[in-house]
């Protein structure tokens, strides 16, 4: 994981803002329900620090893609928004401490 988000999290971060460590038994039982594999990068993040406010997206369930995707405003078409989920972590991150 980019050490900016585990900064940001340590600096800005408050007490609800995630629900904490997720175990790996939880993550296959989800992924197995819902018919996907997280790629690493997202399995790492809620192993961490379980969930949070990330309803602005779409992420990519595809084990070798990494990108997270967005619908466009009135849209009904995927577009890729950010390369990789933690590109994504950073800028919402960021936009929150902006207007904390």
């Amino acid at each position: 994981m980019d050490e900016r988000i585990i900064k940001m999290i340590e600096n800005y971060g408050e007490e609800d803002d995630f629900f904490g460590e997720i175990s790996e038994e939880y993550i296959n039982k989800a992924e197995e329900k819902l018919r996907v594999k997280f790629p690493l990068s997202y399995r790492n993040f809620i192993k961490k620090y379980g969930s949070g406010e990330f309803a602005r997206c779409m992420y990519c369930a595809d084990i070798n893609d990494d990108r997270i995707f967005s619908l466009e405003r009135g849209g009904i078409d995927l577009h890729p928004r950010y390369n990789t989920f933690d590109d994504y972590l950073i800028d919402i991150f960021q936009e929150g401490i902006d207007n904390w």
